[in-house]
Formats: structure tokens, C-alpha cells, sequence
């Protein structure tokens, strides 16, 4: 008798560690294009990680930039040198909770909190003589939101998805911050006071990502 409580006791611990181990999982996923001018899109990275069954805490990033130098080169003038710059940073944490689909589709609502951060850094050099003078502009806004999300994931293999989602957001866009300041400018040239926008931006409404996701198990 003592063995077969034991032995029931070491089966409902295995079948316990077993299925924890199966319901939390680590999913990362890419977004592509299929039908975009660029079909190997990669708007941001997500992540999820599954607490159990059916609830997953989800966060997508997004970092880049562009910087282009352009320059000017006339006979008896100094180099001149513009430069273009760009950078957007995105943070997107959220929570999904999926419902009973099929043995392939796992449908789900979520929402998430959506950070942004855009700035611009554009330096323009004129020449007076051997004199170069650069002036410098810098602007950048935030933008704020709320998306409750739909979507699905269609598991064509046990651990690699494709998956769609639409949503209903609002986000709210800064007053945006400019600041010009000016280098080797002649005495009397001032720099003018930084501006800030004067209002601020609310938008709403139904959205949807433009791309499909593929996503696969990490563990």
C-alpha cells in the first residue's frame, strides 16, 4: 500500500513539473511585409513570456536612426559639411490573454501602454570668406498611448506561428521641444530661446498592424 501511494505521490509531481514546464514559455517574434515594397520589414522586436495556459506578459522595442552627411566642396571656399540626423525609439509593454481556439490557433485580447521618443539633430555649415559658421537644430516629442488589441497566432509547426492583431488606441503626441544654437557666428548674432509647442496632439481610434508576424518558441 505504501508503494502505491508513493508511487502515485512521484506521479502527480512529474505530471506537475511537467506541465509547468510546458505552459511557460518564451516566444520572440519578427514582423514582415509579404505584400510591401520591402518584404523582409523588421518594424521592432517583441517578446512574450506565458505565466501559464493562457496569459502571457508581451514587450516590443524598437530602436533606430539615419544619419546622412552631405558635403559641399566649391574651389577657394572652405569644406562645408550638413548633417542630417534621425532617431525614434519605441517601448511597448503589454499583457495578451488567449482563449480555447484549435490544436493550431490561439486567438487572443491583450492590451498594451505604448511609449515613443522621436528626435532630429539637423546641422547646416555657410562660409563668409574663410570664416565657417554651422547652425545646429535640434527637435524632439513623445508620444503617449493606449491599445487594447485582437489577434491570433496560427501554429503551423509546435513551436513556429504566424500571427495577425488589430486594435482600438489612443495616444497622445507632445508639444515637441526645438532648440537652434549657432557656432562662429559674428558678434551680435544671438541664439534664439528654445521653443515649445504650443498644444498637444490626441489621437483615436482603430488600428492595425500592417504586417504578419512570425513568431517562434525559445523555450
Amino acid at each position: 500500500m505504501r508503494k502505491i501511494i508513493l508511487l502515485s505521490a512521484i506521479m502527480i509531481a512529474t505530471n506537475l513539473f511537467g506541465q509547468k514546464q510546458e505552459q511557460e514559455n518564451v516566444t520572440l517574434e519578427l514582423e514582415f511585409a509579404p505584400l510591401g515594397a520591402s518584404p523582409l520589414k523588421i518594424s521592432s522586436l517583441r517578446g512574450r513570456y506565458f505565466i501559464d495556459d493562457i496569459q502571457a506578459f508581451r514587450l516590443s522595442l524598437y530602436m533606430g536612426g539615419k544619419y546622412t552627411p552631405t558635403k559641399e566642396e566649391e574651389e577657394g571656399q572652405p569644406t562645408l559639411i550638413n548633417k542630417d540626423k534621425t532617431f525614434d525609439f519605441v517601448f511597448r509593454p503589454g499583457y495578451e490573454y488567449h482563449f480555447e481556439g484549435t490544436d493550431k490557433l490561439s486567438p487572443y485580447l491583450g492590451t498594451e501602454v505604448y511609449y515613443a521618443l522621436s528626435t532630429t539633430n539637423n546641422s547646416y555649415q555657410g562660409a563668409i570668406g574663410n570664416e565657417v559658421q554651422t547652425t545646429t537644430t535640434k527637435f524632439a516629442k513623445s508620444t503617449l498611448g493606449l491599445n487594447i488589441l485582437a489577434g491570433g497566432d496560427y501554429y503551423f509547426t509546435d513551436k513556429v506561428y504566424l500571427g495577425v492583431e488589430l486594435g482600438f488606441g489612443f495616444t497622445r503626441d507632445g508639444r515637441g521641444k526645438t532648440k537652434v544654437k549657432y557656432d562662429n557666428y559674428p558678434a551680435g548674432v544671438n541664439e534664439p530661446d528654445d521653443v515649445v509647442g504650443n498644444s498637444t496632439t490626441l489621437n483615436w481610434g482603430p488600428n492595425y498592424q500592417a504586417t504578419i508576424r512570425l513568431g517562434f518558441c525559445i523555450k
